[in-house]
């Protein structure tokens, strides 16, 4: 009860936080079967950020005659937006004519063109909103798609990083293969002097060898772009 008064209050909230119910469908309770089973689908009415809507209809958004307001456009399926939206504007503008008309001629009359034009605002802004849900699905392809180019430029630029790490080890274990074959002593002496020295060069080349290495995946960190954008 506690549970549905908290989500009951939250969606009268300007930015609602998710439902709760999630707290109880813990990988536990599943396992034991103490989670509750999944809510019944709304039928009827329900209210969706302070508006109440209903599942008998797929429209988001509601036509005017909900709100008790004349539709001055067609809303037929195969509504032609473009050409409703010109035709209101060219209502639009002979009504704000004719107010200036009645303000010089007939001042008191004024109120009736004011709200003339009220309504036909009320309906350009009402077909305008209706394009909202196809603006919210172009939106979200827009955003995956840039996601996709951004993580396979990602991808790109570790796979060129990787290919020249790989290129330097192979050449540091070449150039030390080379320097254990120039180093061939001729007595005892010779023999542990050129030892140490290839000693020290191979711990030389080790830790040039390290250097890079860190250098070159410092460069791929910083050229992998940040997602969180």
């Amino acid at each position: 009860k506690q549970l549905k008064q908290m989500a009951e209050g939250g969606l009268v909230a300007t930015y609602p936080p998710p439902p709760i119910y999630y707290q109880l469908y813990t990988d536990y309770n599943v396992e034991i079967g103490a989670a509750p089973k999944p809510p019944p689908p709304l039928v009827g009415k329900f209210t969706a950020f302070g508006q109440e809507l209903r599942t008998e209809t797929n429209n988001l958004i509601q036509s005017l005659s909900d709100f008790g307001r004349t539709p001055l456009y067609n809303e037929s399926p195969d509504m032609n937006h473009i050409d409703e939206l010109q035709r209101l504007m060219r209502m639009l503008l002979r009504k704000y004519l004719e107010l200036l008309n009645t303000l010089i001629t007939q001042p008191p009359l004024y109120i009736q063109k004011v709200q003339e034009i009220e309504l036909i605002l009320v309906n350009l802004l009402h077909l305008l909103n209706s394009y909202r849900p196809h603006q919210a699905r172009q939106t979200i392809i827009s955003i995956m798609e840039e996601q996709v180019k951004r993580r396979a430029s990602t991808v790109k630029i570790a796979q060129e990083r990787f290919a020249e790490v790989n290129q330097i080890l192979q050449q540091a274990h070449t150039t030390i293969q080379n320097e254990d074959r120039i180093a061939m002593p001729s007595d005892s002496m010779q023999e542990d002097d050129s030892a140490l020295a290839a000693e020290a060069r191979k711990k030389e080349l080790a830790a040039e060898e390290d250097q890079t290495l860190m250098q070159t995946m410092t460069s791929i960190l910083d050229a992998i772009p940040d997602d969180s954008g």
